[in-house]
């Protein structure tokens, strides 16, 4: 689908809602170009290609707003005509602020789009090969994963005079190696262009950590000192970072809530909502109302400094929209954690006795606005004495609090790694994080 046919049915869109009694309207409507394929004991299973488009639709109503979407792009008046319906009936939004006024200069994020991305899509079946190769030349046995190539197209129009459209690209593999059927790694690669995508990396560090799980010995309970892998701070801290949402404040159900200005965490801690970081996977150059997007630091060397807003939480605490919209919630773009004095090794040695985590998923809350969650361990987990690795360990699982983690961060590495695959969908650019007295639980099986 064209720019200029997307940017058209926009127009008619938010026309059609204007001439049905709507305050105000934005449309989004989003197209792909994709192809994906998924290998299992070493070798491809599927390879699929697929074209997409679809609308989404913010309606303003007497200060209420609906929204919703369609993947039937002959329906976007019919899906107008509901949204309004619907808007009838809704109670008024006490947030409610009408859409910003534009139009607005975007700056294009740099290094966003590479249209060799799309075109190699016949290299998959390489790309693919040299993930496997490197994990087995690791000491891997077999290995599974995914890898997605995806070209697209957002087109976004609003009554408020926006009109703007960007192209973006992204490459992605994840990797998870085995050996003996028990032992595993994860490793991941992401990009934005060809030239940043290192499939080889990823399994490299697949097929070596599945090698180093398979020496097993015994650990109990307890709080360790903790290196965490970049994948494992990708998912606690972006979790963190979407605890700044100005509505999860505003509705109490963020342990961030009231601590604005306050120091919620270590003088080792920085982070960033990176909305326009070049070559990154998420960065955007405007937001579902059409702000520019900006660089927003939430944590600055352990003090909440800023929330993530859009026009409407922007206005219920008497500030501006940080480009975060979100047309109901704002939300982060790109987590960015600043990076430390360590390189991997210095990290390793500062740990007498500790565990280092390469891997986590099913990260829950048992209690939100306290923080207080739970990951599981996955992949190789290991036990380090005096700075060294001395074998892996099973069935841990981290237990703690948030504002814990915050501030018993004592060390970073100089190197970010980009992390994104499904476990991990905020896209993130984060360091090996050590963190003092980390809580494990053991599981049973």
């Amino acid at each position: 689908m064209k720019v200029d046919e997307m940017k058209e049915l926009g127009k008619k869109a938010v026309d059609y809602a204007l001439k049905l009694g709507a305050s105000d309207a934005a449309v989004i409507v989003g197209s792909a170009e994709s192809y994906m394929a998924r290998f299992a004991n070493n070798q491809i299973t599927i390879i699929k290609h697929w074209n997409e488009a679809g609308v989404r639709v913010r309606i303003g109503y007497n200060k209420r707003v609906v929204v919703g979407s369609t993947l039937d792009l002959s329906r976007v008046e019919a899906l107008v005509e509901k949204l309004i319906n619907i808007a009838k009936y809704a109670k008024e939004n006490p947030f409610y602020a009408p859409l910003p006024q534009g139009p607005f200069e975007y700056t294009p994020i740099e290094g966003a789009y590479d249209k060799r991305v799309i075109e190699s899509s016949e290299k998959i079946a390489d790309f693919v090969d040299e993930a496997i190769s490197a994990a087995l030349a690791n000491g891997a046995k077999r290995c599974a994963g995914q890898l997605t190539l995806r070209d697209s197209i957002r087109v976004l129009v609003t009554s408020a005079g926006v009109e703007a459209s960007e192209k973006h690209s992204s490459i992605d593999i994840t990797v998870r190696a085995f050996v003996d059927g028990e032992y595993s790694g994860t490793g991941v690669s992401c990009a934005t262009n060809i030239s940043d995508f290192n499939p080889s990396e990823a399994g490299e560090k697949a097929g070596r950590i599945a090698k180093e799980a398979t020496k097993v010995g015994e650990i109990e309970a307890g709080k360790y000192d903790a290196v965490l892998d970049p994948l494992v701070a990708a998912d606690l801290l972006g979790s963190v970072l979407g605890a700044a949402s100005a509505l999860d404040i505003l509705m109490k159900t963020s342990f961030l809530t009231d601590k604005l200005g306050q120091k919620v965490g270590s003088e080792s801690i920085t982070i960033v909502d990176a909305g326009r970081e070049p070559k990154t996977v998420g960065a955007r150059s405007f937001d579902d109302e059409g702000v520019p997007t900006q660089n927003t630091t939430v944590i600055e060397r352990g003090v909440l400094k800023s929330l993530l807003h859009n026009t409407m939480t922007a206005k219920a605490f008497k500030t501006k929209s940080t480009g975060n919209a979100g047309w109901i919630s704002p939300s982060p773009r790109v987590l960015k954690v600043l990076p430390g004095d360590y390189n991997e090794e210095e990290i390793f040695r500062e740990v007498k006795k500790g565990i280092y985590v390469s891997n986590n998923w099913y990260t829950r809350y048992q209690n939100i606005r306290e923080g207080v969650f739970s990951t599981v361990c996955r992949d190789g987990v290991f036990l380090i004495e005096n700075g060294e690795i001395k074998y892996a360990v099973r069935g841990l699982r981290i237990a703690d609090t948030f504002p814990r983690i915050l501030q018993n961060i004592v060390g970073l590495t100089k190197k970010l790694y980009h992390v994104y695959w499904w476990e991990t969908p905020l896209p993130s650019k984060t360091p090996y994080v050590l963190v003092k007295e980390v809580n494990f639980t053991k599981t049973l099986f």
